[in-house]
């Protein structure tokens, strides 16, 4: 996908844009109800290709992986929570990061934190913490592609990239991430435009 005409960024996710992320319990030393944060699965391409800013600190690399220490990132909304002093990194986070099937709670370093995203018009908290994929390979991912020209005709040529790649990977919902930010806003604007409409003839 790197090797596309066109191609600026490719990053990997498990959660969607503009779908809110899983929401999980986080803690830190003397304070083990820290409430939750929403867990993004990421890779080391995923800021650059949505252009979330780092605040401070380092993104992920390639070198964080499956046998390296565990890492992790957070929002400047749940770095303020559980650190108000503003001394974050390298302080240790505890992530639920399991399912009702596979539970389990992993102890990271917070190696960076980025600049808040609301995904979506009714996110109010936008209080995340971020890990690396390959730190925890799953079974499937989303993968973010932006490009410098019309990202409509970059869906062909994304889908014979993945299937040279192995043509048995099935590639779902290939579309400009513009589409899915005006789908997630209509049903808000839907409801304020009838709700205007009501007031109007009140």
């Amino acid at each position: 996908l790197d090797a596309l005409p066109g191609a600026q960024a490719v990053g990997l996710t498990t959660a969607w844009p503009m779908q809110p992320p899983r929401a999980v319990p986080v803690s830190i030393a003397g304070r083990p109800d820290g409430g939750t944060a929403g867990l993004h699965f990421i890779d080391d391409g995923y800021l650059e290709a949505l252009q979330i800013p780092l605040a401070a600190g380092r993104a992920f690399t390639s070198r964080d992986r499956t046998g390296s220490a565990p890492v992790a990132l957070v929002s400047e909304s749940l770095a303020r929570r559980l650190w108000p002093s503003g001394d974050v990194l390298s302080r240790r986070l505890t992530v639920e990061e399991g399912d009702g099937d596979a539970p389990g709670r992993v102890e990271r370093a917070v190696v960076g934190v980025v600049r808040d995203v609301r995904q979506g018009p009714q996110d109010q908290d936008p209080a995340d913490v971020y890990v690396p994929m390959l730190q925890s390979p799953g079974r499937f991912s989303f993968v973010l592609l932006r490009t410098s020209g019309d990202p409509a005709g970059s869906v062909t040529a994304f889908r014979a990239a993945v299937r040279e790649v192995d043509p048995e990977i099935a590639v779902q919902n290939a579309r400009p991430l513009q589409v899915v930010v005006d789908e997630s806003a209509a049903r808000p604007r839907a409801i304020a435009w009838l709700l205007s409409s009501f007031a109007l003839m009140a």
